[in-house]
């Protein structure tokens, strides 16, 4: 008969935490505002300190497409492709001059769907 000696179980529990705190979604920073965007399959063309592509994106309740100029920490965008993702903003204390006064992070790709091509 196997019995388990107490330093095994404790391992075992150990383990098993750090995989379930591992695959939670991150939680917002303190004094951090959750938003819920709708990013479209496609960039768009904007000006911000020189030409570039930013997404395009409306908020959460919002019926307007407007270009989003901030990249999202941990959000990598692949043409084709609609996502809905919760991220976190946070104000900057000291934005450089030609600098966002905004700091976004990925929480949570809520959905990523083929484009149905909508949206343009």
């Amino acid at each position: 008969m196997y019995t388990t000696r107490p330093r095994d179980t404790l391992a075992l529990l150990l383990l098993l935490m750090a995989a379930v705190v591992g695959c939670a979604a991150p939680t917002p920073a303190p004094g951090a505002t959750t938003l819920t965007l709708d990013i479209a399959p496609y960039r768009r063309a904007c000006m911000a300190e020189g030409p570039r592509q930013c997404l395009v994106v409306r908020r959460e309740g919002d019926t307007t497409w407007t270009n989003f100029f901030d990249p999202i920490d941990g959000f990598a965008h692949e043409a084709g492709y609609r996502y809905l993702v919760r991220v976190e903003r946070l104000v900057v204390a000291r934005p450089p001059a030609d600098g966002s006064s905004f700091r976004y992070r990925l929480l949570e790709v809520l959905r990523k769907e083929r484009d149905a091509g909508e949206g343009r």
